[in-house]
């Protein structure tokens, strides 16, 4: 997957257009933050091209006191649009030809090496293409070490430092009217809470796209009731907990709880609007993931099937990984295990893993935990700061060998300031 933006000029000021991805949710957040952040530190306004499909409106009211968002009229619409789509067809070219390229030389590097090793050419010939081979060789190599300095689609670092954001005032008088008619009072102490559900994306998960790929997405799903006893502790401090998510998954009836996912009212304006208010969100693998550091929302991510692209970039943030037993022998993977080059190359292949979801009790003492930090009580354990330690070094080993870990795993050596939940490390 590539984002791309471009940098304009008019008169004084530089604009970064940037055309997020559309079609998925997280992403859309993600690239959207990223734009704000680049803009930010290269002294740019922004100008976010939308696309065609509606999706998270909610995030295009937002503003940032850092960085000012534009609002062109229609025809700089069009231009924005027209300049970007230009810019990314130029860049598919580009990479098109260097596919090619690189294609041909590797069927020359076959094609030399029939003649270095075949007994019956000349020596002279042998030679000659001996050198031609090594040429070729040290050509492809360079690409490689080009690809590998490129930048990163996951721009980790630059997410460490939050963009201040906040609904402009009219979203914003709107999303509090909405908040009041769903009963969550304006004073209120919010969590929010998203447990991924298959009725999203039927249909479109990766398994169905892909059915040969070996990978099932459906791993990264859970069931809300398994957070109900968290949800219980939090309404017990004094919270007002906020079920996110799409009206197609099973509904909540818990005292304490409005379950805004499956309200008939539900808007994303009002989504956007709880994650900024709320003191942190419980979720597991899914658009949120990403989301949160849009609207700089802290994050409990549980039932993690993969701890690199999940581990949180910004403290507090906690993760707890699901239970994967390996079905040829029983075995359950331990925290090291899952950040192996086997585990990676078969990642939620439901034929070889199994995976089963977090316990009631295991979220309820990760959320405990994450209440610790978010009111200044958390400190770090030994075993935290030593799982850091070998994730770094996983990560660093797994980065040449791994796309999907190039993709979301270190970004310039850095990979984040949060933690492992010390229920997984089975301390509290």
């Amino acid at each position: 997957m590539s984002f791309k933006t471009i940098t304009m000029r008019f008169g004084r000021r530089r604009v970064l257009v940037a055309r997020p991805n559309g079609r998925q949710y997280g992403h859309l957040g993600l690239e959207i933050v990223m734009s704000l952040a680049s803009a930010r530190k290269n002294g740019a306004d922004v100008y976010l091209v939308r696309s065609d499909t509606p999706l998270g409106g909610g995030l295009f009211e937002l503003e940032s006191p850092d960085v000012r968002v534009l609002r062109p009229t229609p025809l700089v619409r069009e231009l924005f649009r027209t300049c970007i789509s230009l810019r990314k067809f130029r860049e598919r070219v580009d990479d098109w030809r260097e596919e090619f390229r690189e294609h041909v030389e590797q069927e020359f590097v076959r094609e030399a090496t029939r003649y270095v090793t075949d007994p019956g050419m000349p020596q002279e010939i042998r030679e000659r293409m001996r050198g031609v081979r090594g040429r070729l060789r040290a050509s492809l190599e360079r690409a490689m070490r080009d690809k590998k300095r490129r930048p990163t689609y996951y721009m980790r670092r630059l997410l460490r430092e939050p963009v201040p954001v906040h609904l402009h005032p009219a979203a914003h008088e709107d999303a509090a009217r909405q908040a009041i008619a769903h009963g969550i009072p304006p004073d209120a102490k919010l969590v929010c809470i998203h447990a991924r559900e298959a009725g999203y994306k039927s249909g479109a998960e990766i398994q169905d796209t892909k059915p040969d790929d070996g990978r099932d997405d459906t791993a990264r799903n859970a069931r809300i009731e398994s957070y109900l006893e968290a949800a219980d502790e939090l309404v017990r401090r004094g919270y007002t907990v906020i079920r996110l998510g799409d009206p197609s998954m099973t509904p909540v009836n818990r005292p304490g709880v409005i379950d805004l996912a499956t309200s008939p009212a539900r808007t994303n304006l009002l989504e956007v609007y709880c994650l900024l208010r709320c003191a942190f969100i419980i979720a597991g693998e899914s658009a949120y993931v990403n989301l949160v550091y849009l609207t700089n929302t802290p994050i409990l991510l549980v039932n993690a099937t993969e701890p690199i692209s999940a581990y949180p970039i910004r403290g507090p943030g906690l993760f707890l990984p699901k239970t994967v037993i390996d079905k040829r022998d029983g075995r359950r993977l331990t925290n090291t295990d899952l950040v192996s080059f086997e585990y990676h190359r078969q990642l939620r292949d439901r034929r070889r893993y199994l995976y089963v979801d977090n316990t009631p009790e295991e979220i309820r003492a990760a959320t405990e935990e994450m209440l610790d930090w978010i009111d200044g009580r958390w400190t770090e354990s030994p075993g935290q700061r030593t799982y850091h330690d070998v994730i770094m070094t996983a990560t660093k080993a797994l980065w040449p060998r791994s796309g999907y870990v190039r993709k979301w795993g270190l970004d310039e050596g850095f990979l984040g300031d949060g933690r492992i939940a010390r229920v997984a490390l089975g301390t509290q």
